[in-house]
């Protein structure tokens, strides 16, 4: 057995260097793919928007669904990779790929802050194992040398501004999806409208689909 890279092992009878090689060629085919699929979609999302961000990669190449983005940006979700279709030997390569694309056109670094859309604006986690090395990276996005200083910070300052909650207020009779409770028994609770109820008692990704 040999572990070629996190994600891969590759077992054959001793000896059996023709089986080893095969192996290490799939391997390396694999490799490649990702790395091709990572540039397309970087470069789709530079020529849209002058910056890339890991999260734009991983829609990219077809892993995670944008709504499980917003599921996880509303605090649904304990962290991205836990909804993102790869495993973490796939999602390493890509990541790799992802950052030498950027450097090799010299794009520029620039750290976000990805803050929860919940009522405590907790920081918003990427991996399952939280190691500060793989949250950097995730978080840190790639702008476009073109763009100016000011319009640089600007994008920065836009990225890392803590999202708006959002109250939705039912026009018809509800029930709240996690708690049960009915539109009538909202006037024994201070007659409190079903949004008003969602965020403070559930934050904003309890607001409650009406039913």
């Amino acid at each position: 057995m040999v572990r070629l890279q996190p994600g891969y092992v590759v077992r054959y009878a001793a000896g059996d260097d023709k089986a080893a090689r095969v192996a290490c060629v799939a391997v390396a085919s694999n490799r490649s793919d990702i790395e091709r699929r990572v540039a397309r979609a970087a470069e789709a999302a530079l020529a849209q928007r002058k910056f890339v961000t890991a999260i734009d990669v991983l829609v990219g190449v077809g892993w995670l669904e944008p709504r499980r983005v917003d599921e996880w940006r509303q605090g649904r979700v304990d962290y991205l990779e836990q909804v993102t279709a790869a495993n973490l030997g796939k999602i390493s390569t890509a990541m790799r790929s992802f950052r030498r694309w950027a450097q090799a056109r010299r794009l520029r670094p620039s750290e976000t802050v990805y803050v929860a859309r919940t009522r405590d604006r907790r920081a918003l986690r990427f991996s399952k194992s939280g190691d500060p090395e793989i949250e950097l990276a995730c978080r840190t996005h790639w702008v476009s040398p073109e763009l100016s200083e000011r319009k640089r910070v600007r994008i920065a300052e836009r990225q890392s501004r803590p999202p708006e909650l959002v109250v939705i207020s039912a026009v018809n009779d509800f029930s709240c999806s996690l708690c049960g409770i009915q539109d009538g028994q909202l006037a024994d609770r201070g007659g409190l409208r079903p949004g008003l109820h969602a965020l403070r008692r559930h934050g904003a990704s309890g607001v409650p689909p009406v039913r």
